[in-house]
């Protein structure tokens, strides 16, 4: 599942890069992350689980049979590398949790620049549309006279 959240964020990554391209691509992002969001979290509960159930491993077998299992099986080696595999598993959904946080942070700032845009436009318009008013308005003037 880290696999699969990590393609995930490269793809948030390149949609961020490439926004300009896709009218849709904030709506995109932002659904993207919200998803990746809940996996992370699903992510790190199922690691703090198995951390809490490392040192909750008990073979219950006869007593004869337990120590040649433990043997066999050996449960001390076997604990100890299920413990580094959980602790790096934590190390990685740490990465996890800093990358969409600064990509959250990137699609905030793509947001803030799209408003911008909006707005200038707005202005723009605005201002375009003023000064068609004052034009008509002295043409107007303009007619009065002549009648």
């Amino acid at each position: 599942r880290t696999f699969i959240v990590v393609d995930t964020l490269k793809r948030i990554r390149y949609l961020i890069e490439n926004y300009q391209s896709d009218p849709n691509s904030l709506h995109n992002i932002r659904t993207m992350l919200s998803v990746t969001s809940g996996d992370i979290i699903l992510l790190t509960e199922i690691q703090s689980y198995l951390y809490s159930q490392c040192f909750n491993v008990i073979v219950y077998v006869p007593q004869p049979a337990r120590s040649q299992l433990v043997q066999i099986l050996d449960m001390p080696g076997t604990s100890k590398r299920l413990n580094r595999r959980v602790h790096g598993m934590r190390k990685t959904i740490n990465v996890l949790k800093g990358q969409l946080q600064a990509l959250e942070a990137m699609a905030d700032r793509v947001s803030a620049g799209m408003t911008s845009r909006v707005m200038e436009a707005v202005e723009a318009n605005t201002k375009n549309m003023d000064d068609q008013y004052r034009y008509n308005l002295r043409a107007s003037s303009a007619l009065d006279i002549l009648n």
